[in-house]
């Protein structure tokens, strides 16, 4: 951008504070939008923390603990409530913006800050990311740009405490989800090419920053680990984060893996292909011209967020999240990059026009989504078929129905209704999908769960009847299901129900009269142990 004066500067910072005021906009308007599973699975997690339960003792899960943590931290502050969650996500999510901002700044110019602000408060809200739910991808994010920026000003003046901030922070993300551990990568070997960049010989003031990183960037994982060996949950923390989790990434082939891929590519660049194509002409210019040290920068920048979507071929359309800022920078300096070379009039003009057109393009094509649907219907269409609409309505019979010292148990892997119920789980499995997996321990955690149930006695079984709940393959193991008939018949009598997936019925509820088979698909069924009254 061509001069300095506050008449360049003023109009593309405006037009920051309006994308991302209609991002917040956005965000408060959808923030009762109901919590999908996994925003359900960190909730409930939380909630156990904050009743003093360690992580990975009642409750298992594959993610590192530092999801749980920073949901617990704001339901210890604001309370266990859907608004909680999501205005938490806004706030991260704007934080993140205004790192990438500072980011784009530092590496090139103030236009370049403005376009990957702009670009990132917009895109990351569309459908095709699932970027209204709190999932773990924006927190992961939000420490992996605070590392790349910490990592931009040491490539800048090198220092051994930017060199901790960095490791630290890349740490941390990779605390919150595996994912996370492609930025530190990138972090270290950046560290490692710019060290040999600048010095000929190797010596011990050439390897110390590294090694302060290292240390840094293992600090919050080895600080979790001895807390969880301390709490006792060391080894079912191993054997759900490691040894599950190698059975469960060799699960997808390639050719499959590439297929998810294209599918969920196709379906983002339909939604922000103004982005998508200012972004790719932003990566071909980068070689125009560019010192190669700020090169290999964002190459590996890009490169390493590619990788970070990759884990296990699986492409969730929330992973993308994490390809975001990438692909933001990569658009905020095609501005920076024409701005240089267009009239000074225009300098400026030209790329605010290109961010306008970006904003405008997303208002029109996502305009129901956007600013007319209602939480309740974005959450059907966003996730057709899911009961999760659904869970706020059993979530309140079961808090009616129970006290808060018996437990029930979820069939299903719906583990919002345990956090908006605030009633602990029968069973440490609140996800059914491993128990249908095609792997070793499928079997024996199937008994595994049954013995938990049967011992446990729960108030309530709910039987969540879709398959988008179980994912049952043709080489699933059915045991639990001949299971399940048996022991409901004996135990147990139905009392209620709720249809699955009826969009034009924004506020479900429970349904006494008549509960149909538990058979019957696209039905939560709740069933009430025999030997039991209302505790009303």
């Amino acid at each position: 951008m061509h001069g300095n004066n506050a008449s360049t500067q003023i109009l593309p910072i405006m037009v920051t504070i309006m994308a991302c005021a209609m991002a917040v906009y956005v965000r408060i308007r959808l923030i009762r939008v109901p919590l999908e599973r996994d925003e359900g699975e960190y909730a409930y997690m939380a909630w156990l923390m904050t009743k003093g339960v360690p992580a990975y003792m009642e409750a298992w899960s594959m993610k590192f603990p530092g999801i749980y943590y920073c949901y617990s931290l704001v339901i210890s502050l604001f309370g266990p409530t859907v608004q909680t969650v999501h205005a938490a996500l806004l706030v991260v999510n704007m934080l993140t913006a205004a790192l990438l901002f500072l980011l784009g700044k530092r590496l090139f110019s103030l236009l370049a800050g403005v376009g990957a602000a702009t670009s990132f408060a917009i895109i990351s809200l569309i459908p095709a990311v699932q970027g209204i739910f709190a999932n773990a991808e924006h927190f992961v994010i939000f420490f992996a740009v605070l590392g790349t920026f910490l990592l931009a000003k040491y490539r800048e003046r090198p220092s051994l405490w930017l060199a901790t901030c960095c490791g630290f922070t890349m740490g941390c993300a990779v605390l919150v989800k595996q994912h996370g551990v492609f930025f530190g990568i990138f972090a270290s070997l950046y560290i490692i090419w710019h060290n040999i960049r600048n010095g000929k010989s190797i010596s011990f003031n050439r390897i110390l920053p590294l090694s302060i990183y290292l240390a840094s960037y293992i600090a919050p994982l080895l600080v979790t680990g001895l807390y969880v060996s301390y709490s006792g949950s060391l080894e079912n923390f191993w054997f759900w984060t490691m040894e599950y989790t190698r059975a469960y990434g060799t699960q997808v082939s390639l050719s499959s893996g590439i297929s998810l891929f294209l599918y969920h590519a196709k379906n983002i660049s339909s939604q922000i292909y103004p982005v998508i194509f200012l972004a790719t002409a932003g990566f071909f210019a980068l070689f125009h011209r560019t010192g190669i040290d700020t090169i290999l920068f964002c190459l590996g920048f890009l490169f390493f967020s590619f990788l970070s979507i990759c884990p296990g071929f699986y492409f969730r359309e929330h992973y993308f999240v994490l390809f975001l800022p990438a692909l933001s920078l990569y658009y905020g300096f095609f501005l920076h990059f024409i701005s240089k070379h267009l009239p000074r009039r225009s300098a400026t003009i030209i790329p605010i026009f290109f961010i306008l057109i970006s904003i405008l393009q997303l208002t029109i094509d996502l305009n129901k989504y956007l600013f007319k649907l209602s939480p309740q219907l974005i959450s059907s269409l966003v996730y057709n078929g899911n009961p999760f609409s659904e869970s706020q309505a059993i979530s309140q019979y079961i808090q009616k129905h129970t006290s808060n010292n018996e437990t029930i148990a979820i069939l299903g892997s719906e583990p919002q209704i345990l956090f908006y119920a605030q009633r602990r789980s029968a069973t440490r499995y609140i996800y059914m999908y491993p128990l249908m997996e095609n792997h070793k321990y499928s079997m024996v955690m199937q008994k595994d769960l049954i013995a938990q149930i049967e011992e446990s006695k729960p108030a309530y079984i709910i039987f969540v009847n879709t398959n988008l709940s179980w994912l049952v393959s043709p080489t699933s193991t059915q045991y639990i299901f001949k299971w399940v008939q048996t022991y409901l018949k004996s135990e147990y009598t139905a009392v209620g129900y709720v249809p699955i997936g009826n969009i034009q019925n924004e506020n479900p509820t429970v349904l006494e009269t008549n509960p149909p088979s538990m058979d019957v698909p696209g039905m939560i069924s709740l069933f009430k142990r025999n030997d039991r009254t209302d505790h009303l």
